[in-house]
């Protein structure tokens, strides 16, 4: 009894006084190798604490070991923490090679011998998963090639263990070039394998299968770099290396870098006699490639050519073929051929592809035929492929633009705002290819649905130079508006001498059209009637939709005009005028059809 009320005096006196005892040790040693009790038998040494009244216990540690301990009194400002807190950073550790994971965990505590936690009590996680893991909710998630409730038991890799530093040939058969066998090592810290050859002048010239080194990083594929043997040597050296961590993955032979002549005329000129391969840069190349660019004056002769070898890969390489690389304009006074072949053996290209032979037939690369291609030989026919988006969404937009914008037809004759604003017709979203072919394309337009969009293809082929312009079964058109000062004068040329039809400017438009108006009974075709104060206009354009062929009174203000529409679909045919003799048409169709065709029109010919 007098025991117990000792005790309870004790614990009130140091409550009084603002005391708590404390564990005081303290160890700089890795636990692994040091018995010390201060890690997990603390004893020894107490010590009372005041100001403030706490105990404090700090680990540390790293790569899966606790590295230090620290017992002792609280210090100023901290806040009480009975469980510990574990806090992770990462350093470079020159033993390692390479950034590891340092843990620090902390617990602050107010009661006597409250810092006695043993350092084994440390959970998993806390260590920081010995820096080859993750930890996911309490539990460490082990990296590839680790195992362990903490990660710290590395899984060994069996790697071929062998070198030879003499030269590849046929007296140097050596199975470590591309047979290893024999010696084979577990490898760990780091568990990886490693493979390292050298080449120089097309000829393998050592080789090192062996463990992999600190602080590389796995590859899986041969990488290979090349340089120079001497700084102002031309000698090249190549180096292939790989890293990889699976058991014997560095089994590669050093004929799985294929190896190809490798020049080009622009830098060696004499390319066509550097036949020597040299290995290529990774295993991703598959094929040797040899091109020829033929350059052509406009007669289609040939006025110079040039050689080119290379590594290549099938995957970019459809086959083997010839391909106009510049066409023919007014401003070009040449063209050129490029023709390529591939082949999939070492050194197999040293051959030179053949000059093709140029046909008479040309054949235009866009719809104003500015540049044009010549055709090789076999070639007969040009071709024109067009692929848009043709949505009724696009045409909605449009349409509701106009009429929410231009009421009054006026205001729409000079409004400069929708001729910005409409670049909704621009060719951002047309896929437009021409060219040369030996094959005949039908001509025709077909409709999809791609991604919820309505898509249209149209197509057409043709037998004479340069008449796969424009767009493929789409019309030329007349493309023109009235100019106000020239319409009384008589020498309104969109009137009465428009320009010859050209192609619209997009693949929607189906239609040619025109649109003319003067004031109501004085629409003839007479000049003295345009000179009355109501002169004629016309408008001719291309357009999306059939506006219609008729006539129709429409009132703006509080004059009453006659509003005359024509629709066609063949090159040219929006020529000619209307008359007053003409049926009347619905108003609505014809009001909104010429609001839409004059501002298309007026915008793409600006």
């Amino acid at each position: 009894m007098v025991l117990v009320y000792v005790v309870l005096f004790t614990f009130f006196f140091h409550l009084a006084q603002g005391q708590v005892d404390c564990l005081v040790c303290q160890d700089n040693s890795r636990m692994n190798y040091n018995p010390d009790p201060c890690y997990n038998n603390p004893a020894g040494i107490n010590q009372t604490c005041t100001s403030p009244s706490t105990c404090r216990l700090e680990i540390v540690a790293q790569q899966g070991s606790i590295q230090q301990i620290s017992r002792a009194c609280g210090n100023g400002g901290e806040t009480e923490a009975h469980a510990l807190d574990c806090t992770t950073s990462s350093s470079y550790d020159s033993y390692y090679y390479s950034s590891v994971e340092r843990t620090t965990c902390t617990s602050v505590c107010s009661t006597d011998g409250c810092n006695n936690q043993p350092a084994s009590s440390l959970t998993d996680c806390a260590f920081g998963c010995s820096g080859n893991g993750k930890c996911v909710k309490g539990i460490c998630v082990c990296n590839d090639g680790f195992n362990g409730s903490d990660c710290s038991n590395e899984i060994p890799v069996n790697c071929y263990v062998c070198h030879n530093y003499s030269w590849l040939n046929d007296s140097n058969p050596d199975p470590c070039y591309n047979n290893p066998a024999g010696v084979i090592q577990a490898c760990t810290r780091p568990a990886t394998c490693r493979l390292e050859f050298v080449a120089q002048g097309g000829s393998i010239q050592r080789i090192t299968r062996a463990c992999g080194n600190r602080g590389e990083t796995d590859t899986h594929e041969l990488q290979c770099t090349t340089r120079s043997t001497y700084y102002y040597s031309s000698t090249k050296r190549t180096t292939c290396r790989s890293v990889c961590n699976t058991d014997s993955c560095n089994n590669q032979p050093t004929t799985s870098i294929l190896s190809c002549v490798q020049c080009n005329d622009e830098g060696y000129p004499s390319c066509s006699a550097k036949l020597t391969p040299k290995l290529c840069r990774d295993t991703s190349f598959d094929r040797c490639l040899a091109s020829q660019t033929t350059s052509y004056d406009t007669n289609g002769a040939v006025v110079g050519s040039s050689v080119s070898r290379r590594c290549s890969r099938s995957s970019s390489v459809i086959k083997d073929e010839c391909t106009p690389s510049t066409s023919v304009s007014n401003s070009r006074s040449s063209f050129q051929y490029t023709c390529t072949q591939t082949c999939t053996t070492h050194g197999c290209n040293t051959f030179t592809p053949p000059k093709p032979k140029l046909g008479p037939l040309y054949c235009c690369t866009d719809q104003f035929c500015t540049t044009r291609y010549r055709c090789l030989i076999g070639q007969r026919y040009c071709y024109s492929k067009v692929v848009y988006n043709s949505s009724a969404s696009q045409t909605d937009v449009i349409n509701n633009e106009v009429l929410h914008r231009l009421l009054n037809h006026q205001a729409f004759l000079t409004n400069k705002w929708l001729l910005n604003h409409l670049a909704i017709l621009s060719l951002s979203g047309v896929s437009d290819k021409r060219g040369c072919s030996a094959t005949v394309l039908t001509s025709q337009c077909t409709h999809a649905q791609s991604n919820g969009s309505k898509v249209t293809t149209c197509q057409k082929s043709c037998q004479t130079s340069g008449c796969n312009d424009g767009w493929p079964n789409r019309p030329k058109c007349l493309q023109c508006i009235s100019q106000p000062g020239k319409i009384a004068s008589g020498s309104d040329k969109c009137l009465y001498n428009p320009r010859p039809a050209s192609p619209c400017p997009h693949p929607s438009y189906q239609f040619c059209v025109y649109i003319e108006q003067g004031k109501s009974g004085m629409l003839t075709h007479r000049l003295a009637d345009n000179r009355r104060g109501y002169p004629r206009s016309m408008s001719r354009s291309c357009s999306t939709t059939d506006i219609g062929t008729g006539c129709a009174d429409v009132k703006i203000g509080d004059t009453i005009y006659q509003q005359c529409n024509k629709t066609c679909s063949s090159d040219g045919c929006n020529y000619g005028m209307g008359g007053s003799s003409r049926p009347v048409t619905s108003l609505v169709v014809v009001f909104f059809a010429s609001v839409m065709a004059f501002v298309a029109q007026f915008t793409f010919s600006q």
